[in-house]
């Protein structure tokens, strides 16, 4: 019997939301002096970015674990959009981890920049 490859299944639509709502949750309570000109640079050389977002957003995307939690490993990942949840057999688009994490990162980044603008929850996020 050949041996299957495993391949994690991310619902692209949740994961999104969820990464959104990480930088939504993490700019929500920061005091932000002028909103046109907030930028995120400067946090994206911090250790908590380095730390503690950039790897759970790599875990999210389905990146395997190098060790200790960093989650760097690239890898096949196959993507379900919500309308194609209950297809049996439901069909995925198969990235590798790292592009869908590029997505991931703009879902963020929108989050952070919506919450520093004093926008409300999701008004920017499209799926």
């Amino acid at each position: 019997m050949e041996m299957a490859q495993i391949i994690p299944v991310v619902k692209i639509d949740d994961a999104k939301e969820q990464a959104y709502d990480t930088g939504y949750d993490k700019f929500s309570e920061v005091p932000v002096d002028d909103p046109e000109t907030f930028d995120l640079e400067g946090f994206r050389d911090s250790a908590d970015y380095a730390n503690n977002v950039l790897p759970s957003l790599r875990a999210l995307a389905g990146h395997e674990d190098g060790g200790y939690g960093t989650w760097t490993g690239d890898r096949d990942v196959a993507i379900l959009e919500a309308h194609q949840e209950d297809d049996v057999p439901a069909k995925c688009v198969v990235t590798m981890a790292s592009d869908l994490l590029d997505e991931l990162l703009e879902a963020w980044e929108r989050g952070a920049y919506d919450a520093a603008n004093g926008e409300e929850r999701y008004a920017t996020l499209d799926f």
